[in-house]
């Protein structure tokens, strides 16, 4: 039900900080093994909630954590957490506004 969804998205919009900061720590380890890991989780997701261009960012992601191109990497979890940013007044309003079904 509503509230489920509401979780959902709650939790979502709190674990996505730690997870962008746990890909960017990432970057500084010798390998981006952990980087294309949190990169293909966090992918699903995304797919989840139909965030189809931050899911397909992390497409990249993988891809370029598995290339060890971490000028990429890095680039692309950026454009991530931006693209959060965007989203997270968009996910809040959708979810928590009562006006919605009043148009």
């Amino acid at each position: 039900g509503k509230d489920g969804t509401m979780e959902l998205v709650a939790d979502f919009l709190e674990s996505t900080p730690e997870r962008l900061n746990e890909m960017l720590e990432s970057l500084n380890s010798p390998d981006l093994k952990n980087l294309r890991r949190l990169a293909h989780s966090y992918r699903s997701v995304c797919q989840i909630y139909g965030l189809n261009l931050m899911s397909s960012i992390c497409t990249d992601l993988e891809k370029s954590a598995l290339e060890e191109d971490k000028v990429s990497s890095e680039k692309l979890v950026k454009e991530l957490k931006e693209l959060f940013r965007a989203v997270v007044p968009v996910m809040k309003g959708n979810h928590c506004s009562k006006e919605m079904g009043e148009k």
